[in-house]
């Protein structure tokens, strides 16, 4: 049980950091990696939780579809300035 409690403690501490530093990181596509790693870690506290099924559709919606939507969304935004 303790070491459930300093892993959970462990996991909630980089959670906090990486929503930190993915709001205050200049470069977007540095944010994007971060916040897909913040969705990493929630879905490893949901696994703590015994929230399997939970825990899925995070690592596969969240820190997968929507940072690679991000991503893509990012590149089309700079190849468009490149153009003009």
């Amino acid at each position: 049980m303790a070491l459930e409690l300093v892993a959970e403690i462990a996991l909630l501490a980089v959670t906090v950091l990486l929503a930190i530093l993915t709001v205050e990181l200049k470069k977007l596509v540095h944010a994007i990696v971060v916040f897909c790693g913040f969705g990493v870690t929630i879905g490893l506290l949901f696994l703590l939780l015994e929230a399997p099924y939970v825990a899925v559709f995070q690592f596969s919606i969240y820190a997968g579809a929507i940072t690679a939507l991000l991503l893509a969304a990012e590149a089309i935004v700079k190849s468009g300035e490149e153009s003009e």
